[in-house]
Parts: structure tokens; sequence; C-alpha cells
């Protein structure tokens, strides 16, 4: 069937209105030789560049527009606005993005719209029932009757015939007719009903209209086209906000000023040797030259004023991250920590001359306070100036098939017995999951329909999201640059994501948060506060050999980037002494270049001279430091300029066609790379080789800049913990909370630094773990059941008047109205926090009753009189399994009635393990876990298999007992049971599991 270019269609950026994506909707157009086609989403713009960009690449006009829809004198009437020109597509943006930040009812919108209305728009305006003369005058004043269309759902000849500029206006939802019950089921999701529930819809497939209709609307749409003439992306300004300098100075001379006399304070103050300060001053001339050709000063200067409100304001910032710490101007002025010429770093991996694009400096800020600087940002520039960008959350394939099964009428077991099937490298490839799962496969040919739904709405956009680090400064008011909404915590976001803001001249900067910056932050704040030593991280000696001998120990718990097992044990293994070890390390440790780690490794350790290492002596002084390999990105720039001359600005480019797998550009390079490498002395073999050599080595590079940066922070807090470990310590134990195997871990590891951990005390109020006198104190809250709000009121009491803290039965009258429910004083009493009083915990839970009415009847008591105190009786003797049981109920960890510490130690001829261990060694060995839950299914023999949850005090882990070993152990084997198991640790799925071996011994 021949289909035409057609007004409204609604793409899926009207979240769960629409199945059309734009690619659908191209190759719809292609398929059918649109030679224009039209965009215009109800009340928002989120698709239009992506809408412009594609069709316009594949040869379609596209027609930028926006639906709005309205409730005017007493009828529905519904306004698809175009843009004919630049200044109409500015009046769009202002059109919606006040639709999506202003709370104005429908007829006050229309009043604020027409202020936007004038002959820089086309108008198709649809009534619902009648032409409203008295709406047409009003827009008939503000525009010529030429722009004006009439839209009609479905229009005979008639009425092209009584009235100018009809067109066909019927809203568009899916493309093929058979997708009326896929529509029905998205519908049904939107509103969380079942499609029954639902009902008949609207038939809003693509029509095809009678051959003299059609003729007749495509007459009127060409007229529309004809009218629209802009490029939306063509050769943008750059919109990048202006940093005011002081007295207006220019701000390349502004920024060399301030480089200058930041490099000389530099080598005074850090006594850099005399020899060296003219390599500083010819590399800072070198990158200030080229910054200024590219015309980025003003971006270096707003990057070093909000880095700078943030160290004003003790916000912490990252050393560095990416190639800008590369940059010597980026040193001087605070942006980074990192001295580039210390380390050999390469400034045109950072910003090449030879390739024109947006510099890119991403910093990170402690994650806890990275708001303060876009607030600064916002307050300094302006609502319209800073915007974050916006994301789009699509529906994956757990979720399309959870949803459908809803829509469907079918019980939420199947749903999740179906989506337990999809592991999650098949989260957005419902296809795959169902290749690799036999058992899919066979619910997939059960419920055909159920499947295939499910299948059409993967995809599908489903919300909004924000982008994680981006920020968009803008020296003009957004809105005439693109349409924006309201976005987190009210500041404004883009409605383009991130692929489309450079094409509209518009800079993304990205301001990360990162954990270990708050980390570092609150141990600096713990220090002064307990030690009263202000530590400055950037005057910390690197060579410091006390933290290098705690790394190679392997204490790297805590530590960013180097705590997990397999980094842990090549960082052993590397023995570091220097900063570029630890960088090293992090740079080995990926899927490319770990396969050099063993020849790495031994290179390291061997007596051999490095020349022998070396592919040409020519480049000993690049790759001495990594023992003859190619480890960094940078060491590639160095070696082809080295080689052949390049500057390296090219040399960047090579190194990105060689990473890239780029033959044709390869092809052309080489022949000249061979060519200059014969002028510089090398033989046309050697030459060859090199060249081949580089080109295996190119993708595996990582970028020396980024790994040095952040190699400061590893070491920072390698220092912090040989230094200070109490405090070190505490800051671990407060981003633990709600993880208890890491507490528990961290538990047993402090014993090591002599320090004892105390359980929560109702004698602590304080709000987090703190470090005292060689102790750590657990906070109230991480008893289960308690809440903020009794610790807040708990604060109180103890500021007012301490002294009832030391009477046990006054302080239980004292705590009644402050929210200590029954439940609530068992959780205490059971989590230890009246342990102080030295009354045993079963002594307090057997008379919890005849306590707890004593304090309803002493409430808020300042005085009591000791007649009235109870008389406390027991029956039974304290269970240490029973406290065990319970601390780990109320605490989530075990504290001093650890049974599995105990059970380790009576077998420990068998080299028991805990969970942690044998998942992280991905080994086989005896582990004495807990039976948490058993799951049977008959094997392909009709034999019963099993699938156990096991736990101990490290962790869970599951594992598969096959038949030949369950049937012997069935009678024995239930839940709550422990047992000293043999198991091999497995990967399946990217999930690691283990395989029961034999069951040793039941030890409950």
């Amino acid at each position: 069937m021949k289909y035409y270019p057609q007004l409204n269609i609604q793409t899926a950026y009207n979240f769960q209105e629409s199945l059309i994506t734009v690619d659908d909707y191209l190759a719809f157009a292609v398929k059918h030789h649109f030679p224009y086609a039209f965009y215009a989403d109800c009340g928002v713009m989120y698709g239009a560049a992506e809408f412009y960009d594609k069709f316009s690449a594949a040869g379609i006009k596209p027609v930028i527009g926006l639906t709005y829809e309205d409730n005017l004198h007493d009828q529905k009437v519904t306004f698809n606005l175009y843009a004919k020109n630049h200044q109409g597509y500015k009046n769009l943006c202002y059109l919606a993005s006040e639709l999506q930040i202003s709370n104005l009812d429908l007829g006050a919108f229309f009043k604020f719209a027409c202020t936007y209305f004038d002959n820089n728009l086309v108008y198709v305006v649809s009534f619902e029932k009648n032409d409203d003369v008295q709406l047409l005058e009003e827009l008939l004043v503000r525009i010529d009757e030429t722009n004006l269309f009439f839209g009609i759902n479905h229009p005979l000849v008639d009425d092209f015939q009584t009235k100018n500029n009809v067109v066909a206006n019927k809203r568009i939802a899916y493309l093929n007719s058979d997708d009326a019950k896929v529509y029905c089921t998205l519908l049904a999701i939107k509103e969380n009903k079942t499609i029954t529930q639902i009902g008949a819809t609207s038939e809003l497939h693509y029509p095809s209209y009678e051959v003299d209709v059609e003729r007749l609307n495509q007459m009127n749409l060409e007229k529309i086209v004809a009218m629209v003439d802009f490029d939306l992306f063509v050769q943008p300004q750059n919109h990048l906000i202006e940093f005011k300098t002081p007295n207006n100075i220019p701000q390349s001379q502004f920024l060399r000023q301030v480089s200058l006399d930041s490099l000389v304070s530099y080598l005074r103050i850090y006594k850099v040797a005399k020899t060296d300060h003219q390599k500083y001053y010819d590399r800072l001339d070198s990158e200030l030259k080229i910054i200024e050709e590219m015309g980025f000063a003003n971006y270096f200067l707003i990057v070093r004023d909000y880095v700078w409100f943030a160290k004003s304001r003790q916000i912490m910032v990252g050393p560095g991250r990416g190639s800008a710490a590369g940059s010597l101007v980026a040193f001087l002025l605070r942006i980074t920590t990192v001295d580039p010429l210390k380390y050999n770093l390469v400034f045109e991996r950072f910003l090449n001359p030879e390739r024109k694009t947006m510099p890119d400096i991403d910093l990170d800020f402690q994650d806890d306070r990275r708001e303060e600087v876009i607030e600064y940002l916002v307050e300094k520039y302006g609502t319209y100036h800073v915007a974050s960008i916006i994301t789009y959350q699509t529906i994956g394939a757990k979720s399309a098939l959870r949803d459908v099964i809803r829509a469907f009428d079918k019980p939420v077991e199947f749903a999740n017995k179906l989506t337990r099937l999809i592991p999650f490298q098949f989260q957005s490839d419902l296809q795959g999951a169902i290749a690799h799962s036999k058992a899919l496969k066979i619910y997939a040919e059960d419920n055909p329909e159920i499947f295939t739904t499910a299948l059409r709405l993967i995809g599908l956009p489903r919300q909004t999201g924000t982008h994680a680090a981006g920020i968009i400064l803008c020296q003009d008011d957004l809105r005439d640059v693109l349409p924006v909404r309201t976005g987190y915590d009210g500041i404004v976001q883009t409605q383009f994501d991130m692929n489309y803001l450079e094409g509209l001249g518009l800079i993304k900067m990205d301001l990360l948060g990162l954990r270990n910056l708050t980390t570092l932050q609150e141990i600096k704040e713990n220090v002064v506060r307990s030690e009263g030593v202000n530590l400055n991280f950037d005057k910390l000696d690197l060579n410091d050999q006390k933290v290098y001998q705690l790394l190679q120990s392997g204490k790297t718990s805590g530590i960013f980037q180097l705590e997990s097992p397999g980094m842990t044990k090549l960082l052993m293994q590397m023995r570091p002494t220097k900063i570029d070890d630890i960088s090293a390390t992090s740079a080995l440790f990926r899927p490319g270049p770990s396969s050099m780690i063993p020849e790495y490794l031994k290179r390291r350790e061997s007596k051999k001279k490095l020349n022998s290492y070396i592919i040409d002596p020519s480049l000993t002084n690049i790759l001495a430091s990594t023992y003859g390999i190619i480890l960094y990105q940078e060491q590639v720039l160095q070696v082809l300029q080295a080689v052949s001359g390049f500057s390296l600005g090219k040399a960047d480019l090579v190194r990105r066609a060689m990473s890239k797998k780029n033959a044709n550009y390869m092809a052309i390079v080489k022949p000249e790379f061979i060519s200059q490498a014969l002028n510089n002395g090398y033989s046309q073999s050697k030459a060859t080789e090199i060249w081949t050599w580089i080109a295996d080595f190119a993708s595996y590079g990582f970028n020396k800049s980024h790994s040095i940066a952040y190699s400061y922070i590893s070491y920072w807090l390698a220092w912090l913990k040989t230094y200070y470990p109490e405090q070190f310590y505490v800051s671990l134990f407060n981003a633990s909370v709600g993880n208890s195997p890491k507490v528990a871990a961290y538990i047993k590891e402090i014993d090591g630094y002599g320090i004892d951990f105390k359980g929560p005390s109702i004698r602590n109020v304080n709000q987090k773990y703190v470090a005292y006198n060689k102790m750590i104190l657990a906070p109230l809250t991480i008893i289960k059941g308690i809440g903020p709000e009794f610790l807040r009121k708990l604060q109180e009491l103890w500021k007012t008047n301490k002294t009832i803290f030391d009477d046990f039965c006054l302080l239980i009258a004292n705590l009644i109205d402050k929210g200590m429910s029954k439940s609530l004083f068992e959780a205490l009493i059971w989590a230890g926090a009246f342990d102080f009083y030295r009354f045993d915990r079963f002594l307090l839970v057997e008379n919890i009753d005849l306590l707890y009415n004593f304090a309803l009847s002493n409430q808020n008591k300042v005085t009591i009189d000791p007649l009235t105190i109870p008389e406390l009786t027991t029956i039974k003797e304290s269970e240490k399994k029973l406290l065990a049981q319970k601390e780990l109920e109320y605490l989530g960890f075990y504290l001093g009635n650890n049974p599995f510490t105990t059970k380790r130690k009576e077998y420990s001829s068998y080299n028991v393990l805990t969970l942690a261990q044998i998942k992280e060694q991905h080994q086989k060995g005896f582990v004495i876990a807990s039976v948490d839950a058993i799951r049977t299914k008959r094997d392909k023999n009709n034999h019963l298999m099993a699938f156990l949850d096991l736990s101990d005090d490290s962790g869970t882990l599951k594992a598969t007992m096959f038949s030949s070993q369950y049937e012997k152990q069935a009678d024995y084997l239930h839940p709550g049971v422990v047992i000293l198991v043999k198991v091999v640790v497995q990967e399946y799925n990217n999930q690691l599991g283990a395989i029961v071996e034999n069951i040793g011994e039941y030890l409950n």
C-alpha cells in the first residue's frame, strides 16, 4: 500500500502513548519515499533534535513542531505548531519549556502562548466541535492567514472545497493496524489496568486516504513544507558562558597572567631544580598558545572558578580525571593536582590542535556536596543559563514481560517465574534470553502473544532521568537554543539528550560525584576533631614507604581502585614503592592488558638489562618505566613522535585510528610513518616492526593522565589507613551502614590495628560511628527498628539531663514518650544497648512486661522511689546460641557471640574458609554455613536435586546439590541446619555459585 507524509505523528517520546520511535518512523518514511516528514509531539520536544538529525541525514526534509492541546470556549482545541525558520524554532522552545516548567492552567497558558504566536510559525488548528470564530480572530490579529491551516481527523473532498488550507490531522500513535492490541497493552500498562479494562481504543494507525482526499491534503501539506527553511545544526556558535575577568582584561591575557604567577610560586615553594625551570616555562607557553588558538581560554577560567568555589567551601575536589590531568595549565590553575611534567604526561592527549573538538575537563567532587557546586553556578549565572542534561530510561526485557503479563491479567507469580529466567546480560535482549534458556523458550512457545507484545515494547522510552555528571553553561537564555524542563532539585534540564548538544554549540561539563572523596573529607574532618591535625593532601610525602608496605601486605580494604581480590593480588605481586607502581597496577588490571601481567611481572623481577626488553634502544626513555611494554596511550604518542617526527597532535590522531581499527586512515598514514622513520635513521624492517608493534598495543593503552591522578586518591587513602586507622575505619563503617558482610569484615580487620569495636549503647547518642581512645563506637541507628526520630529525641534528653542516663530504671521511664515501644525496648536489649548497666540480656527480656509497665507508670519522672523498682527474676540460663541469633537479627552481624568463628576454630584442621573468601578466590574448599533455604526439582533422570541458599558471617552463596549427593542427605538437610560442606565455586551467567561436593558434618 502507498503511504504519504502526514501531520500529527505522535512518537514514543510521549511516554507510553505511542509505539513509534524516531527510527521506526524514519524506516517507514524511507520505505515509502517521503520527500518530507513532520514531527510534533504533544507538550514536549524530547525527540525534535534526534528527528531533525536522522531525517535530514537520510535526505528527507524534517519539519519540527510542537503539539499543544487546550480547552477553550467549551471545546478541545489542538494546535500543531511548526517552525518556519530559526526564530520560529525559538518560539517553540519557549512554548515547550513553559509547558514543562509552569503550573499554568490551560486557559492561562493560551494567553502566554499568544505572546509567541507570530508569522515565524505555521499553525494547524483542530476543533473538537465547530470552528471557534472568536479564537480565530484572536489568532489572525497576530498572524497572516497564509500561516493558518485547519486540521480535520477524517476529511472528505467537500471539506477541502468549503474551506481553505484544510489538512488531514488524525492522531497517529502506531504505524501498522496490526499493532492495535500492542498499543492497547501499552495504555493498560500506563494506566495500571488490564487490556480488558481498557477496552476498545481509537484506531490510531497510519492512515491511507481516498485518492482525491490525499491529493488535496498533500497540496496543502506541501504549502507548509515550502514555508519551512532553516537548518537546526548549521555552524552553531559557541554558547559557552562568558567568564568576566577583573577590569575586563582579555581572557587569554588573564589566563596567561594567572598561570605564570602560579608557576613562579610553584617552582619556588616546591623547590623545583633550577635546571628544570625552562622546561616548565616552555611547556606552559606551548599549552597557552594552543588554548588561545583554539579559543578555549574562557573554558579554563570557568572551570577554575567553580573549582576555586568548591575548595573555598572545603568541598573535596579530585586530583584530576581523564586526559585533563596532562595539562600544566590545569595544574597551575589548581583545577588538577598532578604535575604533568613529573610523570611525563602529554597535553595533546587532552587538547589536540589537529583535531578541532571541544575541551573536556571532567572533575570529581565529593558526592554528598556536588549539588552545592551546581547551586553556585545557578546563582552566579542565572536559572536559564545552567542546566542538567536529560536521559531517557527505556523499557527493559524484565519490566516489559512483567508489565505485559499484568496487563493480560495473569498472576504475578507467573511474571516472577519468567523474569527470574532472564540473566543480567540480557536486560535489553529478550530474544537473546529466550535463546539462552530452554525453560524460557518453552514459555515463549506456550505464550506467544505475551512474548511478541513484550518484544514490541522493549526499548521504548518510559521516563526521563538525569545525566549523572553533565552540566551545560550557556551565555544565552537556554530557551533560545533548545527547549528545557524542570529537572532534579528544581534546576533547569535540557529536553535534548547529550548526543545533540554539541551540534547546537553547547558544551557539556562533567561534574561527577565520587564517594571516595566524601570518605577522604570525612576522615580529614575526623582527624581534625580527634587529633587537632589539619591535613593537606597536596603536601603529603608521596614516597612514604610505610604506606607502600601496607599496600604490599594486601591490606587494601576501603582503598579506592585497589580493594578487589584480583587487584589486591596483583598489587602484592607488584610490591609498589611509588605512585607510578599504583598507576601501572590499575592500568594492567583491565580485560585487554591483563594478558600482559605475567610478562610485566617477569620483566620487573628480572636481573636482565632493560635494553634486552625494549624494541629499539632509541625508545628507552619512553619505555623503560614499563619494562618495554606499552602500557599507556601517552607512550604510543611519544613513540610515534620519536620514530617518525610526527607532532604529538598527529600522533594522537594515529593512536585513535589504531585503537578503532580504522584501516583506511592507517593505510594512508603508515607509508608516511615508514618514510619519515627512514629519514630519522631507522631501517625499513625496524620501522615496519615498530609500526606493527604499536598497532598491536594501541587499543590496550590506558590513559596515563587519568591513571596517575586516580592513583593519588588510592595513595591518600592508604596513607590515612597507615597513620590514622581509627578515623579511616570509622569512615568505612559509616559508608557501609546496611551492608552487614562488610561491617563484619571490618570488625575483624580493626582487631589487627588494636582497635576495639563497641556495639550500640543507649549512652552513645551519635548519629554515626565515632572513634574514641582506640575504640570505634557503633550508633544506635544500626539496630533494626531504631529510626532517626527516636535518636533525635534521645539526643535532646542527653542535652537536657545527662544524669538520667546513669540510672537504668530512670532512663527507661524517660524513654516512653521518646517513642520506645515494647518491641523497640526488646530490640535495644538484644542489641546490647543496655549492657552498660550490667544486666543480663536474658534477664531483661524475661522481665520485659514488668519493666515496660513500670516505665509507663513512671513516665518522665526525674526521681524514682526505690521501693517501686521491680524485682527481676529468671528461670533460664543465658544461651550463647540464642544471643548470637538475636545479635544477627537486630544488628545484621555478630558481635561477641559469633558461632561461625567458634566453629571455624573447632574445625581448623579442614582449613575452613568464609563464604567471602571462597568466592573471592574462586576455589574449592570447606566452609561452615547455615542453610537458609532449599528448593528441589527433578533432574532428567527423575531424581531429586536441590538448590541451597547458604550464609555465614561474611555473606551468602547459592549452591547446587546434584541428586547423587542430595538423595543421601535429604532426611537430614533442612532450613536452619549448619553444615561443614565442601564446595566448588563456579561462575555462571556472570554470577558466582557453587557445586556441593559433599557434606562433612552437621554442626547443630
